[in-house]
């Protein structure tokens, strides 16, 4: 929040704002209702590098948190599930990604301004645009903090499974543009709208006998 920020950079108070933890509204966004988004439709995943005073509202709300020691302990695929459960419990309500570039590790995501080390792999940030493409719910995506400036220089050695309309673009650009078609329902062996696999489920389920 402004109070609480020592850089007092917008940017990063969004979520803040829109939970109505602001003291005082901001110049400039009187078209903003603060406090429109309940508490308990958030989720945080993988969260690593928190600010003292921030990890003390975040506990002291009903924000749902996923650290990345609960990644480690419960894997991905767990951590996604319990997040999804618990600001969708029926499996009903119109979901939106906020993607941070820089929760990705470093290492594979090195153009960002704000890295930290331990964050989460290549294969963990595609499985959870994957999941929630899946769903059939996401409605809304925005990607965030990708700054290929700050990675000149840095090359990475082709791959087979490259996408050759990238090949000159920067190995973060790269991946968040393939994160945007993981979150638009690209999977490994092909590409099906994901409210045909709503539907296959459903009829498959259906039909299965005891």
């Amino acid at each position: 929040t402004p109070r609480t920020s020592p850089s007092r950079h917008y940017h990063g108070m969004p979520a803040a704002h829109l939970l109505g933890w602001f003291e005082k509204e901001p110049a400039g966004f009187e078209w903003l209702r603060g406090g429109c988004l309940p508490e308990q439709s958030l989720a945080y995943i993988g969260l690593r590098d928190v600010d003292e005073e921030e990890a003390r509202l975040l506990r002291e709300s009903k924000v749902h948190v996923f650290t990345m020691r609960d990644v480690d302990k419960h894997g991905i695929g767990r951590v996604v599930e319990m997040a999804l459960s618990a600001v969708d419990p029926h499996s009903n309500v119109p979901l939106h990604l906020s993607l941070d570039i820089d929760a990705v590790d470093p290492r594979v995501a090195p153009g960002t301004g704000t890295m930290a080390r331990g964050g989460l792999s290549y294969r963990e940030i595609h499985y959870l645009c994957e999941e929630l493409a899946l769903t059939g719910r996401l409605v809304g995506m925005d990607l965030v903090e990708v700054n290929p400036a700050i990675e000149e220089g840095v090359e990475e050695e082709a791959m087979h499974n490259d996408n050759p309309a990238l090949n000159r673009a920067s190995p973060t650009v790269n991946l968040a543009v393939e994160l945007i078609l993981s979150a638009l329902g690209k999977t490994i062996l092909h590409t099906i709208p994901p409210q045909s696999i709503l539907d296959q489920s459903t009829v498959s389920g259906s039909d299965r006998k005891a």
